[in-house]
């Protein structure tokens, strides 16, 4: 590592840029400029010393010098993201005002989100920011007056950024605010779009990507195949459905539908085959720079994603000094594409792409050799496949930490999908590039749908069945932060030691191992003995959770989807350590019944619902055993309904949901709120959480 850190300085340099601009973007001001006075100290204290006694300059004070590049890389990471954080609106705001369309992000059946620009947006106190880069929302009839440089006027209505209120929840307005966004804008159907007289070579892209993508639209057949396509060629995921991109993730291949590297490789490597014959004199220059643009052009058609970007700038660096008979290490093309990429936007770090690209790049560098030399085949065909088996496994011993932090599972098929798919790779997006370039009703067109259609179809079939193998998506697994970390610690020198050989690094590797299986277990054994009710309450919808250990009972409103309930809890059952195996509805529950019970290994609960029975007659039947004595009473819905049932039920604590506003039902001072000291109101607070 030191060895590394020695040959390639960038490297080392961009690691004190990250963590630099974390700094930045957590740290208050104050402590920013704390921070800056205490460099500036060192290096005038340095630079003193340096002039008045040359003894500094000695071989043993030779780490001077590299400390305080190292302070000075930190400090600019921690200064440049402050910078470059977005001013984040704190209020809802609604105004009259202007603002150009910036980029359009996405399409859904009812809305279309919009990167719009707005200027001299004023709040209620007249304070005004210049410039405000907000995610609107228009309504669809909008789509086709909606293109990159067109003006809109009227009425705005800005909202800032919802937290999550289940623990572990995606925190949506964190992903927007590091995007660079700084409100939620709701656009009204008074609004005014006009077009813009200049077109720009953002307008000129954004009109290439809609014509291509009507090309793929009259050239391919299947709207799944249509999705794919426009994924892996444009990077426009609009069309993916939830079900083909759950399907694609179990299957462990949804690296196909991001372009990354493996996109732009494939790109370069026909580049290099078409341009070969330059290869002398002035044609070399022509051929670098033809290449270079083509890079760079698809990039920007692509929208300069981070794994493109990454790839773009590493095959850039590759390519200039393959050119100009300079060698090119990886690790150093890594850190050139890292840095530029952090310049560019500081906030990258926060993006999944930044990381999961060039973790993959690192992993097959340092470990594809070594895999691929575990077996020699002398048929070619086998030697070719078990080579897309190696560049799998190095890629993913690098990225599964992270992947296993974010999408709480891992896809057991990973290599039966990538040996299947990575091939009709290649011939897919070159087929589908071609499909763009030349005429739509041209024989080359002709001849390409029917093959290209049916390679599509293929893949989407591959997928579907490997995602339906029995386990094929491991989940429930999660790890923290922490044990990511501890993971990559065994990775790196566990790794080191298989080179080098040292016994020092092979016993850190060890110790990093126990700690992780330590920390891990201890959850495992916390989850055993958790008992946690969660109350979820918005928009009329209802969810009462109950864990007992590693049982999981869910009761909700008939209005909730399961798969909108697996949006809400799902990261937080995954670090629970428990599934949704019980899951019931309302109505199909309680069956006419007023009254349920609830009874876990030391706590009673008690839901009384709105509806069922519940004249004099039955409540007397149904508490005939007995009055129930209950640690928690949920009622779901108004409390005067319930006067003869909560008068029957023994609670220590009161929970209600309601659907009447709350301020409008504290001023009847009715006697069920002040009759109970633990008294909780769901129609104020929208998430609820009691832990035993």
């Amino acid at each position: 590592m030191v060895f590394l850190f020695r040959q390639y300085p960038l490297f080392l340099l961009v690691l004190l840029f990250i963590p630099g601009v974390w700094f930045g973007v957590h740290v208050q001001t104050e402590m920013l400029a704390v921070v800056f006075v205490v460099i500036c100290c060192l290096y005038i204290f340095y630079t003193f010393f340096i002039v008045h006694k040359r003894s500094l300059l000695a071989y043993k004070n030779r780490w001077l010098p590299g400390v305080l590049i190292g302070l000075l890389m930190f400090c600019s990471g921690l200064f440049y993201s402050s910078y470059r954080l977005p001013n984040v609106l704190l209020k809802p705001v609604t105004f009259y005002g202007n603002g150009e369309i910036v980029d359009v992000v996405g399409i859904s059946e009812k809305s279309v989100r919009v990167n719009v620009k707005f200027k001299n947006v004023c709040d209620e106190n007249k304070s005004c920011n210049t410039s405000l880069r907000v995610m609107a929302f228009f309504p669809i009839k909008y789509l086709s007056m909606l293109e990159v440089g067109n003006t809109i006027e009227g009425e705005i209505s800005l909202s800032p950024f919802d937290k999550p209120s289940v623990p572990f929840q995606f925190d949506y307005g964190s992903y927007l605010s590091y995007a660079g966004y700084s409100a939620i804008g709701f656009i009204k159907d008074t609004i005014v779009i006009g077009e813009r007289g200049d077109v720009g070579i953002n307008r000129f892209i954004n009109q290439l990507r809609i014509r291509f993508k009507n090309t793929f639209k009259k050239e391919t057949t299947d709207k799944t195949s249509l999705s794919v396509l426009q994924a892996m060629v444009l990077g426009d995921r609009d069309l993916i459905s939830y079900e083909t991109r759950t399907q694609y993730i179990k299957s462990g291949a949804i690296h196909i539908l991001a372009v990354s590297g493996l996109h732009v490789g494939v790109i370069y490597l026909v580049l290099l085959s078409l341009f070969g014959f330059l290869k002398r004199g002035a044609f070399k220059i022509v051929k670098v720079i033809v290449l270079l643009c083509i890079l760079w052009f698809y990039a920007w058609l692509t929208m300069f994603s981070p794994s493109v970007m990454r790839a773009t700038i590493m095959f850039s660096v590759v390519l200039i000094g393959r050119e100009l008979m300079r060698d090119t290490n990886v690790y150093y093309s890594l850190s050139i594409s890292a840095f530029i990429i952090l310049i560019i936007n500081p906030l990258s770090v926060y993006h999944v792409g930044f990381w999961l690209s060039h973790l993959a790049v690192v992993g097959i560098v340092t470990f594809y050799n070594s895999i691929n030399n575990w077996f020699y085949f002398s048929f070619v065909g086998w030697r070719w496949i078990w080579s897309i088996v190696a560049v799998s496994l190095s890629a993913q011993i690098t990225t599964f930490p992270l992947i296993i932090l974010l999408f709480q599972g891992f896809p057991i098929y990973f290599l039966i999908t990538n040996v299947f798919l990575i091939p009709i790779l290649p011939v897919v997006l070159i087929g589908g590039i071609v499909m763009l370039v030349v005429p739509v009703n041209s024989v080359v067109n002709e001849i390409l749908t029917n093959p290209i259609n049916d390679l599509l179809a293929y893949m989407n079939k591959t997928v579907e069945v490997v995602s339906g193998f029995p386990g094929a998506f491991f989940t429930g697994f999660t790890i923290t932060i922490s044990e990511m970390l501890l993971l990559y610690v065994v990775i790196l020198f566990l790794s080191l030691f298989f080179r080098v050989k040292n016994p020092q690094l092979l016993l850190i590797g060890k110790m990093a191992v126990v700690l992780f299986l330590t920390l891990f277990l201890n959850r495992i054994v916390f989850a055993s003995q958790q008992q946690i009710l969660s109350l979820y309450s918005k928009g009329g919808k209802h969810i009462v959770n109950y864990i007992d250990g590693f049982n999981n009972i869910t009761i909700c409103s008939n209005t909730v989807q399961k798969k909108e309930l697996g949006y809400i809890f799902e990261s937080y059952w995954n670090h629970c350590f428990v599934k949704n195996d019980k899951y019931y509805c309302i109505d199909s529950l309680f069956d006419n019944r007023t009254f349920l019970l609830i009874i876990g290994k030391s706590k009673k609960i008690g839901i009384v619902r709105k509806g069922g029975e519940r004249d004099g007659n039955s409540i007397r039947k149904m508490f005939s055993n007995g009055t129930p004595v209950v640690d928690v009473l949920i009622c779901l819905g108004a409390r005067n309904e319930f006067e003869e049932v909560l008068n029957c039920i023994k609670r220590k604590e009161l929970i209600c949901f309601s659907t009447y506003n709350y301020q409008s039902r504290k001023k009847k001072k009715s006697t069920i709120y002040e009759e109970h000291e633990k008294y909780i109101d769901m129609g104020k607070d929208n998430f609820y959480q009691l832990k035993y």
